[in-house]
């Protein structure tokens, strides 16, 4: 399981800012900041995934969770065109990424990570700037 941490050393300049919100301006200024640092690993990780029919790559979306500011990478169900139309979630894509007695390891979700932490970073700076801006700007 990949456990991500980073680090948000920029903003602190905005700390005098957000203190200036409202709780639940707070929360929401945040909650959307930490989905789109999410959404620039969910890109990366969909164009990384191997393709073969597809459900892989169409099951990679973004979470939040409900009441806290965290949000991540998940694997979806997904309806295959080929199927009786039932939705099932590709649990196969640990296997892919760490590989099984008889498959080697072609991992694609750890890369992407590791290769988006700046973007993600940046893309939730730019997404506080933006929220913050705009509710001052009211």
């Amino acid at each position: 399981m990949i456990k991500p941490t980073l680090s948000f050393k920029g903003f602190q300049s905005l700390d005098a800012d957000f203190k200036l919100l409202s709780n639940s301006e707070q929360r929401k200024v945040s909650r959307k900041a930490v989905r789109a640092g999410a959404v620039v690993f969910r890109d990366a990780v969909r164009a990384s995934a191997p393709i073969r029919t597809g459900k892989l790559k169409k099951s990679i979306s973004v979470d939040t969770v409900r009441g806290s500011l965290t949000a991540g990478v998940k694997f979806k169900k997904v309806r295959v065109k080929r199927g009786k139309g039932k939705k099932t979630t590709p649990f196969y894509w640990s296997f892919v990424e760490n590989g099984t007695s008889k498959m080697s390891a072609r991992p694609f979700v750890r890369p992407a990570f590791d290769a988006n932490v700046k973007k993600a970073e940046d893309a939730a700076f730019e997404q506080y700037l933006k929220d913050i801006d705009e509710i001052f700007s009211k």
